[in-house]
């Protein structure tokens, strides 16, 4: 028959395993910020990339805040069609990472960088 001292072990055994556990977990969802932060990163980059090539200039020499301000009067506060609903940063990463696999048509050598526009 079993005893109060054998249950008290057997919690005590699935509290070190219930500690151990959440650590785990901890740990993956701090790896998964992570990841997400340099998906996030490199998505943004390429936008940067996109734009900077779609107006034409060095990325030195956009103002931001006139962009900006042309970009929200562009969109007159309704939200774009070159939104998708309902994606997951996974499906954001593979889009990027498509994107960036992709031959740069009409997309200028050195992209982003400025070094191309410096005469």
């Amino acid at each position: 028959m079993a005893t109060i001292s054998d249950y008290d072990e057997k919690i005590e055994k699935k509290k070190d395993e219930i500690v151990r556990l959440e650590a785990r977990r901890k740990a993956l969802l701090r790896k998964e910020r992570e990841r997400e932060r340099k998906w996030k990163t490199a998505f943004q980059n390429t936008i940067g990339e996109i734009v900077v090539q779609a107006v034409g200039c060095g990325w030195q020499e956009l103002n931001l805040e006139l962009f900006q301000a042309w970009l929200e009067e562009a969109i007159g506060g309704s939200q774009p069609p070159v939104v998708l609903s309902e994606s997951t940063p996974e499906d954001a990463k593979k889009r990027c990472d498509a994107f960036r696999k992709k031959p740069p048509v009409g997309r200028k050598a050195g992209m982003g960088d400025g070094a191309s526009d410096l005469q």
